[in-house]
């Protein structure tokens, strides 16, 4: 069935025919304002019906994505306009059957929702990050403007904060104290450290009107209900009904009897029944006020097909406390090796050495950016095959790992590379191996065998590792400390961890699920801090998989995206949007549980039209690499079978230049592909065991190689 909600009553439009049409399931409709045409989409179809005699007058086909939204225009009826998870719009003209405009990628998030603006001719596309586009028909759908619903909902907040504090203020008995900070009693209407952290709220808009009203577009979010001017673009946001709404879906009616009330279908957060919620407009201003709907009378809510239920009041945000991680400690003396922080009383540094200090620190951070900026990666470059071998001979004489080696990564910068390993240790070692000599750093902390281990995109003072182990901990560190910064203790072994959307979230697969957590760690300074370890996590949110065991898990962290690629021991390979809270793509591409995924690792040195972002390589133990591209996720775009694999979990790599593909072998080798072609290009012996993993340098064309002898070999170009 298809609603139409009205104030206070509710027109039915029957449209179960359209399940039986060939065979296929409606997930989302659309009808036109004059109630004369019906969009059904289905995964990446849209069928356009005649609603009074559900007749079929055209089957829109293009999205190779699950569509999502559908606009019927207002001032043209043979414009139809689709929004998709493939990010991207298409605008069709229904008369001619042609495809008027196909937008690239406009976003990393999906398309949610679509509305026209008449005057101006534009149009609105909210988008799943909270994030609304304007984009002028005029000029080929190009984007003029964009509003950040999130922002200005957090902007919104901290005014009202404010204007109740002031108030407080004014109209309280102010408290003036000379106690310390640490004796003085909070006053009413200020916030505390005590007051306990929550969950970020999302804005996913799920739902936009045009209200000619008050030429003002209604926006519905996920916690927020908000009025865009169509002249200024300026957000006016309406108080809720609650203090604390959180819907999941909303359907808005924008023609009702009334032309000072608009009413709005909600589904509370947490709750499976639905609620009816009106609009009162102010025709001489902007400002709105949502208000409940009346309820219905016994009679008529019986006859309904669904219930409008009403609450007093809405389920509240879900909340989570801060865990604070425990903080290990050094066993040495407080002042071991350490300098003492003055008193206070002796004579301040002098101003020529500080001076000399701060020009120095200049020259070297000056340094260290024009060396970076100056590095680019050889798009033409020749496949890495030639071992080096000083650097073989430097790592035989000081081994790193007494146990295999099953995982390895390069920093962002390129100045460390990162291996865990079956003895129970993680290792840093410093790059390139020839000047430092074979040096770097062992991490001891964990009581099974390192599984996983990753590091932040950020490099220098602010850079962090995490390691994850079968003993069911996560541990973070600083590169040159000896003892972990922060443990997070879990029920199920770790099997792969990694970082997304800039080092501001850590994923950790463990057992069935991937859990999510944000962190922060608190930078030791001296012996005398280290025992007031500040260094925090809170879990934020888990995705509950299909799978017995998650094998793996990556995400890409040099930007700000909410995919989350994962695999597990059901044989599928799923894409799992964190903003809308579910998987978007599922696919089975091996006969065996997928061993690793690989993603683009989009280097500073390297730069790649937004298309290869889109790649994604799977292995498995089936003996088969796959390439695919998630924008077609029906079928692989490459397969790679050179190489042997039968048993273990193989790890493989793509090139900063995109050209190549590498990937470990239980042959001993080092097996390494055309990326265009799936040809072999060489097959390198590299070790006397499996090689479990590769890694491509981000700034150099360098290639890593570990495996189960526990030995480290660099192949290059030349």
């Amino acid at each position: 069935y298809c609603f139409r909600i009205g104030i206070g009553d509710a027109t039915l439009v029957d449209v179960r025919g359209i399940e039986q049409l060939d065979g296929l399931k409606a997930t989302g409709v659309t009808i036109e304002p004059t109630l004369q045409r019906a969009a059904i989409y289905y995964k990446t179809s849209i069928l356009i019906i005649t609603t009074p005699d559900l007749e079929t007058t055209a089957l829109l086909q293009g999205h190779s994505a699950a569509v999502t939204a559908v606009c019927f225009s207002l001032t043209n009826p043979n414009i139809i306009i689709s929004g998709s998870e493939d990010r991207t719009i298409q605008v069709w003209d229904h008369n001619a059957g042609t495809v008027i405009h196909k937008s690239s990628i406009l976003s990393p998030y999906a398309v949610r929702s679509i509305v026209e603006i008449p005057s101006p001719d534009r149009i609105l596309v909210g988008l799943d990050d909270g994030k609304v586009m304007v984009m002028s028909v005029n000029e080929g759908y190009r984007e003029v403007f964009r509003i950040d619903v999130g922002a200005e909902f957090k902007k919104n907040e901290v005014n009202k904060a404010k204007e109740v504090g002031a108030a407080a203020d004014g109209s309280k008995l102010k408290i003036i104290s000379s106690s310390p900070a640490w004796k003085k009693v909070p006053q009413q209407g200020h916030c505390t450290k005590e007051d306990p952290a929550t969950v970020e709220l999302g804005h996913s808009t799920l739902s936009m009107a045009y209200l000619p009203q008050v030429n003002s577009c209604l926006v519905i979010t996920q916690h927020a209900v908000l009025t865009i001017d169509c002249s200024s673009y300026t957000p006016t946001f309406t108080p809720p009904p609650t203090p604390h709404s959180s819907f999941t879906t909303a359907c808005i009616n924008p023609t009702t009897r009334r032309a000072n009330k608009v009413g709005f279908l909600t589904t509370p957060t947490f709750s499976q029944k639905a609620v009816l919620l009106t609009l009162i407009l102010d025709t001489d201003a902007t400002v709105s006020q949502p208000e409940k709907a009346a309820r219905p009378p016994a009679q008529q809510q019986q006859q309904q097909p669904i219930s409008v239920f009403l609450k007093s009041e809405l389920p509240r945000k879900f909340t989570v406390p801060i865990v604070h991680g425990k903080p290990e400690v050094k066993e040495k003396p407080i002042v071991f090796h350490k300098k003492i922080k003055s008193s206070g009383y002796a004579a301040e540094e002098p101003w020529s050495v500080k001076m000399r200090r701060k020009k120095a620190a200049l020259k070297k951070t000056a340094s260290n950016s024009r060396l970076l900026d100056a590095v680019g990666y050889k798009m033409a470059v020749s496949p890495p095959v030639v071992v080096q071998e000083k650097h073989s001979q430097i790592l035989a004489a000081k081994p790193v790992h007494s146990g295999a080696i099953l995982r390895v990564g390069y920093t962002s910068d390129a100045k460390g590379l990162l291996t865990s390993s079956a003895d129970r240790t993680a290792s840093m070692l410093k790059l390139p191996v020839t000047r430092h000599n074979g040096e770097g750093s062992l991490y001891k902390s964990h009581t099974a065998p390192v599984t996983c281990s990753a590091s932040t995109h950020s490099y220098g003072d602010s850079q962090a590792l995490m390691t994850g182990s079968l003993d069911a901990t996560i541990k973070f560190w600083k590169p040159a400390a000896e003892t972990p910064f922060l443990t997070i203790k879990k029920v199920c072994e770790v099997r792969d961890c990694t970082f997304m959307n800039i080092d501001r979230l850590a994923l950790a697969a463990t057992g069935g699920k991937i859990d999510v957590h944000k962190f922060s760690l608190d930078n030791e300074k001296d012996d005398l801090d280290r025992y007031s370890n500040r260094s925090v996590e809170k879990l934020v949110h888990s995705i509950h998989t299909k799978n017995q065991l998650v094998t793996c898990v990556a995400a890409h962290n040099s930007f700000n995206s909410g995919l989350v690629f994962y695999g597990g021991s059901n044989k599928e390979v799923c894409v799992y949007n964190l903003v809308s809270e579910r998987n978007v793509i599922e696919i089975t591409p091996h006969e065996r549980p997928v061993g690793r995924i690989a993603i683009p690792n989009m280097s500073f040195a390297a730069s790649h039209p937004p298309g290869v972002l889109e790649l994604l390589g799977t292995s498995a133990p089936d003996g088969v690499i796959r390439l695919w591209d998630i924008r077609t996720p029906t079928a692989s775009i490459r397969a790679f079978t050179s190489h042997l694999n039968t048993s273990h979990p193989l790890g493989l790599a793509l090139s900063p230049c995109m050209r190549y593909l590498a990937t470990g072998s239980e042959d001993r080798c080092t097996y390494i592909y055309d990326l265009g072609s799936a040809k072999l290009i060489h097959k390198v012996h590299t070790h006397s065991d499996v090689v479990s993993d590769v890694c491509f340098n981000p700034l150099h064309p360098q290639l890593a190689a570990v495996g189960h002898d526990g030995n480290i070999r660099f192949l290059a170009d030349r």
